[in-house]
C-alpha cells in the first residue's frame, strides 16, 4: 500500500493538496514538511487511536489519557504545541487520503465479497482506497475528538459508523493505521537498543533476520559504520560499535541516526516510511531505492526535497500504476 493522494485543512503551512505520488516523495521545505509529516500521523492514529499510532512525534503532549469507546477522545493535550501545528482559530482538521492497494490487502478486501456484495462493485473498478478522517480540538485545545468522517473503495462508499457500518471496517482501520512509520531525531537512544535486543532474541526467525540486515547493511556505504552491538550495563541495554564497543558518544551522533533510520525499514519495515528531517544526499538515495527493491521493505518513503536534490514542488518520480493484482 503507498499514498497517491493526500489533502490536508486546517494545519499551519500544509499545501493545499499533493496528489499523483509515486513510491518515493519528496517532501517541501520548511514549516511544509513537518505539516505534511504531521497530516499522515494524525490520519493513521484517527484510524486506529487506542495505539495512538507515532502521535508522539507531533509533540502535543506527554501525559495522554484515551477516553471513550465509539466516540474516543484525547486528554491531556498541550494548547501552546497544539497551537504550533494548528492554524490561528482552527477547530477541524481534517485529512483525505488516496491509497493504493497493494495485491495482500486487495485479497483481503476481496475476501468480504461473498458477504458483502457492494465489494464485488467496489473492487471492479479501479480499487483505490479513499479515506478522510477528522480531529475536531476543544476549545482550550487540551483535547480532541478523532473519527473516521469516510471512507471508500473505487466509486462506492461504506458507512462509517451505525448499523450499516461493515463489519471489516475496524479491522481494515487498523490493519491500514500500522502500515505507517515515521522517524524522529529526538527518540531516545535506549528505544532502538531495546527493539533490537527484542528482536535479536525473538522466536520470529523473520525479526531476527531484520536485525542482522540491520547490522550487516549498516557497514556498507553509504553508511561504513563499525559493526554495531549490543551490551547489557546495569539495567539497560545500550548500542556500542565495533571490537572496542565504542560507545556512540565518542562514535558521533551520525552512527545513531544511521541506525534508527535503517532500523525504521529494515525492522520495522512499514508500508510507508516518513523520513521528515534532512539526511545526507547519498542516504537520501539509499532510501529512494529501497521501494524498487528486490523484496522491498518499504513500499513508499517521503524524504525532503533537498535531500534529493529536488526544486520545491517537484516530485522525484512518476506513478507507476501498477494494478492491484500485479507484484510491484
Amino acid at each position: 500500500m503507498y499514498v497517491t493522494r493526500l489533502r490536508i485543512e486546517g494545519l499551519r503551512g500544509a499545501p493545499e493538496e499533493l496528489g499523483g505520488l509515486s513510491r518515493v516523495v519528496a517532501l517541501p521545505p520548511g514549516i511544509p514538511r513537518c505539516a505534511v509529516a504531521d497530516g499522515l500521523v494524525l490520519l493513521a492514529t484517527a484510524l486506529d487511536p487506542r495505539a495512538l499510532w507515532g502521535f508522539d512525534t507531533l509533540g502535543w503532549g506527554h501525559d495522554l489519557e484515551l477516553v471513550g469507546e465509539s466516540e474516543p477522545q484525547l486528554l491531556g493535550l498541550d494548547p501552546a504545541e497544539v497551537g504550533a501545528t494548528v492554524g490561528p482559530g482552527v477547530q477541524v482538521v481534517t485529512i483525505e487520503a488516496g491509497l493504493h492497494l497493494d495485491p495482500p490487502l486487495f485479497g483481503q478486501l476481496r475476501a468480504q465479497a461473498a458477504r458483502d456484495p457492494r465489494m464485488v462493485t467496489a473492487l471492479g473498478q479501479r480499487p483505490v482506497l479513499s479515506v478522510k478522517v477528522g480531529w475536531l480540538l476543544s476549545q482550550d485545545r487540551t483535547a480532541a475528538s478523532p473519527a473516521l468522517l469516510g471512507i471508500r473503495i473505487g466509486d462506492v462508499a461504506f458507512e462509517t459508523s451505525g448499523k450499516e457500518r461493515p463489519g471489516w471496517l475496524p479491522g481494515l482501520c487498523r490493519d491500514l493505521a500500522g502500515r505507517f512509520a515515521r522517524t524522529t531525531p529526538l527518540e531516545p537512544v535506549g528505544a532502538a537498543a531495546v527493539r533490537g535486543l527484542e528482536a535479536s532474541l525473538s522466536p520470529d526467525p523473520e525479526a531476527r533476520a531484520g536485525w542482522q540486515r540491520v547490522v550487516a547493511l549498516l557497514q556498507e556505504p553509504p553508511f561504513s559504520l563499525p559493526e554495531p552491538g549490543l551490551v547489557r550495563i546495569g539495567g539497560e541495554v545500550q548500542l556500542v560499535f565495533g571490537p572496542q564497543l565504542d560507545r556512540i558518544r565518542q562514535i558521533g551522533r551520525g552512527a545513531w541516526d544511521a541506525l534508527r533510520l535503517v532500523e525504521a525499514a529494515l525492522l520495522r519495515r512499514p508500508d510507508v516510511l516518513i523520513l521528515d528531517e534532512v539526511i545526507e544526499p547519498s542516504v537520501a538515495a539509499w532510501f529512494a531505492s529501497l521501494p524498487e527493491a528486490e523484496q522491498a521493505p518499504i513500499e513508499q518513503v517521503w524524504i525532503p526535497g533537498e535531500s534529493l536534490g529536488q526544486r520545491p514542488g517537484e516530485d522525484p518520480g512518476e506513478d507507476p500504476g501498477e494494478g492491484p493484482g500485479e507484484d510491484p
